[in-house]
C-alpha cells in the first residue's frame, strides 16, 4: 500500500473513534441518570410504598443494565478503532522513514548455519531483510514469516 491509502485509512479509522467516543460518553450519562433514578425511586418507593415507583425502579435498575451491555460493546469497538488507528499511524511512520522497528528482533534466531543461502542472500541478521517485513508480535507470528 502506498502513504495516501493509509493516511485515508487513517483519517476514517480517526474519524470513526471519535463519532463512538461521543456515543460512549452519552451512554456513561445516561447510565449514570439511570443509577440516579434507580436510587431516587427505590428510596421513594420504600418511603411511601407505592407499587408504581417500585415498578419503576425496578425498569430504571433493568434498563441500567441494558445500556450497561451496549457500552461495553461500545468500549470493544472504540478499542479495536484505536488499535487500527495507531497500527496505520505506526505505517505512516515506517513508511515515512520515522518509525522505529516494530520488533527488537533481527531474526539472527532463524539462521541456518547448514543451508547454503543463509547468508548469501542477507534475510536475517541487522541490514537483512527479515527486520524490515517483521510487524509480528508474537513468536508465533515471526516464526511464521
Amino acid at each position: 500500500m502506498t502513504l495516501p491509502v493509509y493516511h485515508s485509512l487513517l483519517s476514517g479509522y480517526t474519524n470513526k473513534a471519535n463519532k463512538l467516543n461521543r456515543q460512549l460518553r452519552w451512554l456513561s450519562f445516561v447510565r449514570l441518570v439511570l443509577f440516579a433514578g434507580f436510587i431516587f425511586l427505590g428510596y421513594k418507593a420504600m418511603r411511601t410504598g407505592n407499587h408504581v415507583l417500585t415498578m419503576a425502579s425496578l425498569v430504571s435498575f433493568l434498563t441500567f443494565f441494558i445500556v450497561l451491555r451496549f457500552y461495553d460493546r461500545l468500549q470493544q469497538q472504540v478499542a479495536f478503532y484505536k488499535a487500527l488507528v495507531r497500527i496505520n499511524s505506526n505505517e505512516i511512520a515506517w513508511l515515512s522513514g520515522e518509525g522505529e522497528k516494530i520488533s527488537s528482533t533481527t531474526g539472527s534466531e532463524h539462521i541456518d548455519p547448514h543451508h547454503p543461502y543463509s547468508y548469501d542472500l542477507d534475510i536475517f541478521g541487522s541490514g537483512g531483510l527479515f527486520p524490515y517485513l517483521n510487524r509480528t508480535s508474537t513468536a508465533f507470528g515471526q516464526q511464521a514469516l
